[in-house]
């Protein structure tokens, strides 16, 4: 695309936008309802709690029988604890590979919404989660700005307030705190049986890990965790569904490009070619090249019919006016009581106008 000093800026700003509130820039993302993956993402939280609690009420069940695994009659608790386990495992990585979908895609729905100068990408939504030490905070503040943005009363030209001013609640606090208290009390729990069968191993009693009660302690707190996420997840589908619709309701951004409709009109449709050329906005664009100049009204020299007339240009070549024509003839005179009588361009005799005079005898 050749350079135009008349194109807008590529970031594609609109210094008429409304409000200012996110609505300044033109959006790069598509709304996506978050739909299936909110669905999707409830029922496999509920699965993985359920299926934690049956894994370790088995183990724990099971315990004699998993000391003996030689003995033939403790195969089939045995197999049932291991396939509940494995199905566990599988449905446990099933939601948090959905559940990461889910905030990919609800970061990129706020910038659908308009909204600028968010600091965590959709990409680092769920990259912060796999990041040590980051993944203590920054996958919280990744959700509190998703949550914020997400506020209907912070999209469109109509805006109450900026999103970063946005209230916030206690529930993505008391889902962030009841994830970290589980995530330290698993892990210790864990290192505790791993340091236990160790020593066991290293004494020459290599038997079978069993459950112990302490595990339910992390079930109980995943399971809270579990209720704050869930009523996360129903809200902010609902609070983006708004936004979407206040936006459709009167000023959607709906393409890469296209200018709000906010007090200064309604925007027109983008060149197809050129998506920075400049809309046909009811208010001046400050972007739009001057008007072509009007045909003069008089005749100018050449063939250019936009050039000046003769009299504004010193060097326009002057057209000759025609040469005159021969005279044209006199009327005859007309003579008292006779008919005319042609006397020639000299006219009658005496220099008269009056008849000629009566001939001699």
């Amino acid at each position: 695309m050749s350079y135009s000093p008349y194109a807008p800026p590529l970031h594609d700003q609109n210094p008429y936008a409304a409000g200012g509130y996110g609505y300044g820039y033109a959006p790069q993302f598509q709304y996506q309802p978050l739909g299936w993956k909110t669905t999707a993402s409830i029922v496999g939280m509920i699965g993985m709690v359920v299926f934690q609690f049956l894994q370790t009420a088995l183990t724990l069940a099971a315990g004699d029988a998993l000391k003996h695994p030689q003995d033939p009659g403790n195969a089939p608790m045995i197999l049932l604890v291991a396939a509940v386990g494995l199905l566990a495992g599988v449905i446990g990585i099933g939601t948090y590979v959905v559940f990461l979908m889910w905030m990919y895609h609800a970061a990129k729905n706020v910038r659908a919404f308009g909204q600028q100068g968010l600091e965590h990408s959709p990409g680092w939504c769920v990259g912060w989660w796999f990041i040590p030490i980051a993944n203590l905070f920054k996958p919280y503040t990744a959700m509190r700005e998703i949550w914020r943005a997400s506020d209907p009363e912070t999209v469109g030209p109509q805006a109450k307030v900026r999103w970063s001013a946005a209230p916030v609640g206690p529930l993505l606090a008391l889902w962030w705190s009841a994830h970290l208290i589980h995530g330290f009390v698993a892990t210790g729990i864990a290192l505790q049986g791993f340091f236990e069968h160790f020593h066991q191993a290293m004494q020459g009693k290599q038997t079978a890990q069993a459950a112990s009660p302490t595990f339910f302690i992390g079930h109980v707190l995943l399971g809270i965790a579990c209720v704050f996420i869930v009523m996360i997840f129903r809200q902010m589908a609902q609070r983006q569904a708004l936004a979407w619709e206040r936006l459709a309701g009167g000023s959607q951004i709906v393409a890469y490009g296209a200018q709000p409709e906010g007090a200064y009109g309604a925007s027109a449709p983008q060149h197809s070619a050129n998506p920075y050329a400049p809309s046909a906005w009811t208010a001046p664009n400050p972007y739009a090249p001057p008007a072509e100049p009007k045909p003069a009204t008089t005749a100018a020299a050449g063939d250019n019919p936009y050039a000046p007339p003769p009299d504004d240009n010193p060097y326009a070549a002057t057209v000759a006016a025609p040469a005159p024509g021969p005279a044209p003839a006199p009327a005859p005179a007309a003579s008292v009581g006779g008919p005319a009588t042609d006397y020639g361009k000299w006219g009658p005799p005496g220099g008269g106008g009056g008849p000629p005079p009566a001939p001699s005898v």
